[in-house]
């Protein structure tokens, strides 16, 4: 009897075992929270991307801009230099000097209306816009002003002119240096 009772449990225990399951499959969305963390990160990467990237290509474009200019006024003033050491001739270097001056106040300071300005309005406005070290010389200084406002109406520089034409030269240098560095 023994045997039988050994053979009821064993057929009971039988007919309680249930087929295996597996276990349902997990949703995606329950990740673990490195997992979000990370991808919400890359996200607002992402987003700042999108969002700065317009200012990010303005920025190249001027810093573009700012290499061009600066080299289109370089290589004016280096053809000014060369055209100088080749003839010698002041009052063309002064012109010279003089128009680039005003192209590029034109081209930088558009909203200032620098084109009817003239004699001391125009030297005070050049010197108005100096930043940074303001050197000892100025186009308002008594010889840089005699001759910018008087080279128009000589045929010739007096000696004492010609060196104050090399200062005029090194200002003009240093002006263009200056508002390349903080104007364009």
């Amino acid at each position: 009897m023994g045997d039988l009772n050994h053979l009821n449990q064993l057929d009971n225990a039988l007919k309680q075992l249930k087929d295996i399951h597996l276990p349902a499959a997990e949703a995606w969305w329950h990740l673990p929270l490195g997992v979000w963390l990370l991808l919400g990160f890359i996200m607002i990467i992402f987003i700042i991307i999108i969002l700065l990237w317009p200012r990010l290509s303005n920025w190249r474009q001027q810093r573009a801009n700012k290499k061009s200019t600066l080299q289109a006024i370089q290589d004016e003033l280096q053809n000014i230099e060369n055209r100088y050491a080749t003839n010698q001739n002041e009052l063309a270097l002064l012109t010279s000097l003089s128009i680039l001056l005003r192209r590029v106040c034109i081209t930088v300071f558009e909203k200032e209306h620098v084109e009817g300005l003239i004699q001391d309005a125009w030297l005070n406005f050049l010197d108005s816009t100096w930043q940074g070290n303001h050197p000892p010389l100025s186009f308002t200084s008594p010889t840089i002003a005699a001759l910018l406002k008087t080279s128009a109406y000589r045929q010739a520089l007096e000696t004492d002119m010609q060196h104050d034409n090399q200062a005029f030269l090194h200002l003009c240098k240093q002006w263009l240096a200056m508002v390349v560095k903080h104007h364009v």
